[in-house]
Order: structure tokens, then sequence, then C-alpha cells
């Protein structure tokens, strides 16, 4: 552990034949599993977007709306159970 490297990747034996994660080499079988997902369902990234769109994407407010809501706000106390004395 002198040279800072991970305890077996500083034998000798191991550095010839280690795959490291940050290696161009490997490949995490989650990234494994998702390519072949989406090499099996060309059509689920598009799917995904349709959904986030539903759910996240927003659509443009009506001024009037937006405007008869914040009117509509009732003020609220600092602590609504607290009796009125």
């Amino acid at each position: 552990m002198r040279d800072g490297s991970a305890f077996p990747y500083n034998l000798p034996i191991f550095r010839e034949f280690a795959v490291r994660p940050n290696s161009p080499r490997y490949i995490s079988d989650a990234t494994r599993f998702l390519e072949e997902l989406k090499a099996q369902r060309p059509h689920l990234e598009a799917s995904q977007q349709a959904g986030r769109a539903l759910l996240w994407d927003r659509t443009s407010i009506d001024p009037d709306q937006s405007r008869r809501l914040n009117e509509s706000r009732v003020p609220q106390k600092a602590y609504p159970y607290q009796t009125k004395t």
C-alpha cells in the first residue's frame, strides 16, 4: 500500500489480471442489463419520455386561473392549534 493503490491490486500477480471498475474494459452488470433491455425494446426510451411528460413537464399556465388561485388563498395562522384567548 505504499503506492496508494488498493490492497489486491498492489500485488504483482493481480496487477496483470485485475479488471478495475474505472478501466475502459469494465462494464457493470446494471449497465449491461440496461443496454440489453434497450436493444430488445427500442420503443422503451420513447415511452419513458412520454410518461415523464405526463407527470413532470409543465404546460403553459393560464394567467387568469393563476390569479384566481392566488386570490382565493386563506392566510394560515402561525400555530393553528392554539385556542383563541
